[in-house]
């Protein structure tokens, strides 16, 4: 229920295009019974309506006939235009029809004649009656009045059926296009949401799944929208209506189907129950194989390159199995208990009806109309219309809701505060870390343990040390990827996490180990879209880090495609746009985290160029893997095991002849 509630809270956004909704699928509801009321009059009015009873009048009468030199006239189309004699019947005993005068309706019962005397004869007791043999032509004849109003009728019924389909098609449409709305509405949330939500959950979080709950998820829980609506709005007025209906033609029948409804709602629950149980594998199956090929599509260089082709095969097969199974156990309870057994349920209670009738009459004497069974046995096949479309869509609802679960629990993740139009002045560029520490949860050891530096403005402060000492972690806390709990930070003296990340971040530029381009031209990856961003600060950027060879080899310049990912450029290439993207807002603070780790040794001589002109008048962290690249460093700050060993320039470091020292032995080749 709770799924619901939310995934209906949504249902605000568009009100005006639901109560359109409800009012026609009330029309409609309207509609759809009139069709077997009109036929049901149809049958028992003037198909079998001849023994409807009748007047004999004094003559000739609109709508009447004349019988043997009689006139006659059926009452229901009697217009009191002749005078009326005595009441007349006609009976059919042997696909022949005899007139009665005398006698407007006769008893139900068994039919027998001889001579010109109908005998009827119902539970014991018999009844006879004087009775004119009619001819075919005089047979004719009384049916003749009956023409017009059954053409009447037959047109009406086009009608009705016309409009059905119209009204059908036109909620259908509304149902979809609601449906429709609200999921896509989801997905917007869910789009913003995944801009305020910390850097741990995408560390912790495949990317496929996260891909599959935006999309495919999202794309499922549409079919929600779509079965509750019809089920709740469709299905409570049609029974409603339908049952009314019903208990109008024979209240002792109608009382009696509600006695079957109970053990629809226990076949449904039970069914409901094992769909509910494998939709839930099958979901968290299908995000699984997702995430494995998201997995598999990003590493498929190094899965070739080290013939690992087999491996990947069998572990995706195993996924796809498992997938398959249960999704044929989820087919084979939708065959054995689902829709095809309830329509054969159906079936039998339709032939119920039939049998009902039957017993009335051969036992009570009681003999129904065709109309009367045709709308009985109609009516109930309506009245277990929603149920049928529950059992047929049961395995669609709970795979929604299914999905609806995993939506939800995306959404209610908890999110970072994000302020963007909150501003802080330009930072001098004092920093200092003062008595931190840091784990990445509290059951995760401490990675970074009484960090103490500080950074003067305008600096340039460089950390080292081996894979897993901290150097990446530092920086991450320092932009804010990452809040902490324990020491401080604090920007020209103002502690780091008073301040909006947003804000905070406007006066930073970062450039990563792995540069990351988007889908789109040179320029937008370096300006990112910003409408402010003119061509010519897009050169500049590229002109401060020396990029200019960029913009020689291609052809249309900053307009230059850039295909996903960045596939079509060269990693030096790449590093130089982030780096012009850092570069292009005039940081205050500029932080490199191995961004020259993978370019070759020319671009990493323009990029040392570019560093010289761009740390002036900025505050700049690096994280070094060259040493090489950090000799001119103000301070450099050596850490191992999430501690800072060592600190100083590179001259005062190589004095020292520590850590530092002998990491810039090995990577000279220098023996010790």
């Amino acid at each position: 229920m709770k799924v619901l509630k939310r995934a209906f809270s949504y249902a605000f956004h568009v009100k005006f295009l639901i109560v359109s909704t409800i009012v026609l699928v009330s029309i409609l509801m309207v509609v759809d019974i009139l069709p077997t009321r009109l036929t049901q009059q149809l049958l028992d009015d003037y198909v079998s309506g001849i023994e409807k009873p009748w007047y004999k009048v004094d003559q000739k009468a609109e709508n009447g006939v004349e019988v043997n030199d009689n006139f006659y006239v059926q009452q229901n189309l009697y217009k009191g235009d002749a005078g009326i004699i005595e009441e007349a019947c006609v009976i059919e005993v042997n696909k022949t029809l005899y007139m009665i005068d005398g006698v407007g309706q006769i008893e139900s019962g068994m039919r027998q004649i001889e001579g010109n005397t109908v005998t009827i004869t119902n539970t014991g007791q018999t009844h006879e009656y004087q009775a004119t043999v009619l001819s075919g032509n005089q047979s004719r004849l009384l049916y003749g009045p009956l023409v017009k109003p059954v053409i009447f009728l037959l047109v009406m019924l086009g009608a009705m059926y016309f409009l059905n389909s119209v009204l059908v098609y036109v909620t259908n449409y509304l149902y979809s296009l609601l449906a429709l709305k609200l999921s896509n509405l989801m997905r917007y949330d869910m789009f913003e949401k995944l801009q305020r939500l910390p850097i741990n959950y995408f560390q912790n979080e495949a990317d496929g799944r996260i891909v599959s709950k935006i999309t495919n998820d999202t794309e499922t829980i549409k079919y929600l929208y779509n079965v509750v609506i019809t089920m709740v709005i469709e299905g409570l007025f049609k029974f409603i209506i339908i049952y009314f209906a019903m208990y109008v033609l024979n209240p002792q029948f109608a009382i009696m189907v509600l006695f079957i409804l109970p053990l629809i709602v226990v076949w449904i629950l039970a069914y409901r129950y094992y769909t509910n149980k494998y939709a839930t594998q099958i979901r968290a199956l299908n995000s699984q194989i997702n995430a494995t090929l998201n997995e598999n599509i990003k590493g498929m260089k190094v899965i070739q390159a080290f013939n690992q082709e087999k491996f990947i095969y069998d572990e995706f097969d195993g996924l796809n199995r498992s997938y398959f199974d249960y999704r044929v156990k989820q087919t084979s309870l939708n065959v054995n208990v689902g829709g095809p057994v309830f329509g054969l349920f159906r079936r039998v209670t339709q032939i119920m009806v039939i049998c009902f009738f039957g017993y009335k009459a051969v036992y009570t004497g009681e003999f129904a109309t065709y109309g009367v069974m045709y709308a009985f046995v109609t009516y109930l096949g309506n009245l277990l219309d929603p149920i049928d479309l529950i059992m047929e869509s049961i395995e669609m609802l709970e795979d929604a809701m299914v999905s609806g679960t995993r939506v939800f629990e995306f959404l209610d993740l908890p999110e970072e505060t994000v302020a963007y139009d909150d501003e802080v002045p330009p930072f001098n560029g004092e920093v200092e870390f003062s008595h931190l520490d840091f784990k990445y949860n509290e059951t995760a050891p401490y990675v970074l343990k009484d960090i103490n530096f500080k950074a003067e403005a305008h600096q340039t402060v460089a950390f080292v040390g081996h894979t897993g000492s901290g150097k990446t972690t530092t920086m991450s806390l320092l932009m804010r990827f990452y809040d902490y709990n324990e020491g401080s930070i604090k920007i020209d003296g103002r502690e780091l996490n008073t301040m909006s990340k947003q804000a905070f971040r406007k006066h930073v530029g970062m450039v990563l180990q792995d540069p990351i381009l988007f889908k789109g031209t040179i320029k937008s990856n370096i300006s990112l879209n910003d409408e402010q961003v003119t061509d010519q600060m897009v050169l500049d950027a590229m002109h401060a880090i020396g990029a200019d060879e960029i913009l020689n080899k291609y052809e249309h310049g900053i307009d230059t495609p850039i295909a996903n990912l960045g596939e079509n450029l060269s990693t030096g290439e790449r590093q130089l746009l982030s780096f012009a993207r850092a570069m292009l807002y005039d940081p205050s603070i500029l932080i490199l985290d191995e961004a020259t780790a993978n370019i070759d040794t020319q671009t990493e001589q323009m990029i040392q160029r570019a560093l010289a002109v761009a740390s002036e008048n900025r505050t700049t962290f690096i994280v070094a893997h060259r040493l090489s690249t950090i000799k001119h460093a103000d301070k450099i700050i050596v850490l191992d095991g999430g501690k800072i060993i060592e600190m100083g320039t590179h001259d005062e470091l190589i004095a020292l002849g520590g850590k530092y020292y002998q990491m810039y032995l090995s990577q000279s080749n220098v023996a010790s």
